[in-house]
């Protein structure tokens, strides 16, 4: 809730006038999608190997934007340039591939929950960065809710896990305690 709420700061959604309806709707999907994709990785990661995992959910988006934007509406014409087939490629690999990749790798080391935490620094990084590349000040209420952001990442990381269960297992690990006795098939808990 913390790091939520520095986001809503930095990002300015406090203002009624720059909000916009659609928009909202858009990003509450956007995230149960998000936390969806980071549970179900969590949770593949027990089974699976990191590529595995990742093809799998690389698989599935390209079946759901197939079907909600087809091939054929795709505007190729926007792509006549190798410039601007440089920078989609740069957009697909070092916007998309890489940070899901390295999202996969994180709920490998830590559990969903707390990799969602982490995942709040995005706006954040994205306001500073376009503070020198596009010339767009942060106000004092912005720069505020990018330590309140920083301060939830620094608070989370910080506690003890609460339970064994928070633990997040590598792919290979064995298993201990409670969640090994899950995982025994016979096993009574």
């Amino acid at each position: 809730a913390l790091s939520a709420l520095g986001c809503l700061l930095v990002v300015r959604a406090y203002q009624p006038g720059a909000l916009d309806g659609i928009g909202i709707a858009e990003a509450f999907a956007s995230a149960i999608t998000f936390a969806v994709y980071l549970f179900a990785s969590e949770q593949a990661g027990q089974r699976y190997a990191p590529a595995t995992t990742l093809v799998w959910g690389f698989g599935l988006a390209s079946v759901f934007w197939a079907i909600t934007q087809p091939p054929w509406s795709f505007p190729l014409h926007t792509l006549s340039s190798p410039r601007d087939l440089a920078f989609a490629a740069y957009v697909a690999i070092g916007g998309t591939l890489i940070p899901f990749a390295c999202m996969i790798a994180a709920v490998r080391h830590l559990p969903a929950p707390r990799a969602a935490v982490v995942a709040t620094l995005e706006p954040v990084l994205g306001a500073v960065l376009a503070w020198p590349i596009h010339g767009q000040a942060l106000s004092a209420v912005q720069i505020a809710g990018g330590l309140v952001v920083i301060g939830a990442i620094v608070w989370i990381q910080s506690q003890r896990p609460a339970l064994e269960v928070e633990l997040a297992p590598a792919y290979g690990t064995p298993r201990r305690g409670r969640a090994a006795e899950r995982a025994t098939p016979g096993a009574v808990e």
